[in-house]
């Protein structure tokens, strides 16, 4: 007698199992064996804090082209010390342009509308002459 048949995931072929749980057993053993989560890995470069036209601020890594756009402020460090200047700097998460619409709005009172004029109605005019 033959022994049974196995798969990769080294369950019986005869056993029943769904596709999903197939996938899932093979993607774990596959993430432990060959990945290393992003939080244990140690970064050590270099990031500058950026900027843009409507003040909303970024950091990137020193050494690549700044995107067009955007300008270099002098903080420069690891990304928890460039992080840590961000959220010191930028209290208000608008961009600058609706925060100077919501300002100007609050400066200039509402136009008033004069309702007796504005309910009465329209005059129309029609030209005399012979109708269709």
């Amino acid at each position: 007698m033959l022994p049974p048949a196995t798969c990769c995931c080294e369950h019986t072929i005869d056993e029943k199992r769904s596709g999903w749980e197939h996938f899932n057993k093979l993607w774990s053993r596959f993430l432990k064996a060959n990945w290393v989560m992003a939080d244990e890995i140690e970064d050590t470069s270099t990031y500058v804090v950026v900027v843009n036209h409507e003040e909303q601020y970024s950091i990137w890594r020193l050494g690549r082209a700044i995107p067009l756009g955007w300008k270099e402020l002098d903080m420069r460090g690891t990304t928890q010390e460039c992080l840590a200047h961000i959220k010191q700097v930028w209290t208000d998460m608008r961009p600058l342009s609706l925060r100077l619409a919501m300002d100007a709005r609050k400066t200039t009172p509402p136009a008033k509308v004069d309702r007796a004029v504005s309910a009465k109605p329209r005059k129309t005019t029609r030209k005399k002459g012979k109708r269709r």
